[in-house]
């Protein structure tokens, strides 16, 4: 079960990661918001000031890649 306590960790964790990154970065997303890592990502985006590209269907290959590029 996830608690309050558990996304406010995440998010700290996240500031300790950048700290010290010169600029925000654009980030992928093909899990569900509605997982811990789906979660963890719009935590990190929202922390950094990054963009979230999200992506419903990572099964579509072709998809991806045209968005990577």
């Amino acid at each position: 079960m996830l608690t309050h306590r558990n996304l406010v960790a995440c998010g700290m964790q996240c500031m300790l990661f950048i700290r010290g990154q010169s600029k925000p970065e654009r980030i992928l997303q093909a899990v569900p918001e509605f997982n811990i890592y789906g979660i963890a990502g719009a935590i990190y985006t929202t922390v950094t000031g990054s963009e979230l590209v999200l992506e419903p269907n990572a099964r579509d290959v072709g998809h991806m890649r045209n968005l990577i590029q």
